[in-house]
């Protein structure tokens, strides 16, 4: 067995707060039991962002792999694929329930729609019928409805408009 650390570009070091204050699970001290560390997220933050990480924690003298998410493309509740300029131009609502909604917000904007309105939901939220169909109704008002892979498995009906974006995690 393999103890891999990830830590998040975005948010590094949880405002050195502990759950549920900050982000922290354990004290960063704990990163002497890694058996390696990998900043995830390196392409939302600038490079010295990650320099700075890799200083604070080079002192474990464990190795130091950095990651990027990068957007694959769209699929829908029924498996089809769509490329990622489906969105180009056009209206777009995302809803997520993710620890740092945005960076899945950056994401989409970086795909280019005309528009970007957002309903976001607190992390690991449960979604209410009553949620799902104020969704579901006001989906009518955009081109398409955006939310991500760890927020399908917790809607459990077809919008009709509703793409999830397939990211793809990737060591440089």
């Amino acid at each position: 067995d393999k103890n891999i650390v990830l830590i998040d570009a975005t948010n590094p070091f949880g405002g050195g707060e502990y759950l549920p204050k900050g982000r922290l699970r354990e004290s960063i001290n704990e990163l002497k039991r890694a058996d390696e560390i990998i900043i995830t997220k390196s392409n939302y933050v600038k490079n010295d962002v990650v320099e700075m990480i890799k200083g604070r924690i080079k002192k474990y003298n464990k190795p130091i792999l950095v990651a990027v998410f990068k957007e694959n493309h769209f699929y829908n509740v029924k498996g089809e694929i769509f490329e990622l300029d489906t969105i180009k131009n056009k209206n777009v609502l995302i809803f997520s329930s993710i620890a740092n909604p945005k960076t899945f917000y950056d994401t989409v904007k970086k795909i280019g729609p005309e528009k970007i309105d957002e309903i976001k939901f607190a992390d690991h939220h449960s979604y209410s019928e009553e949620e799902i169909e104020e969704i579901s109704v006001e989906s009518r008002n955009y081109d398409y409805v955006v939310t991500t892979e760890k927020d399908i498995v917790k809607v459990n009906r077809d919008i009709e408009n509703l793409l999830v974006l397939k990211m793809e995690f990737e060591i440089i």
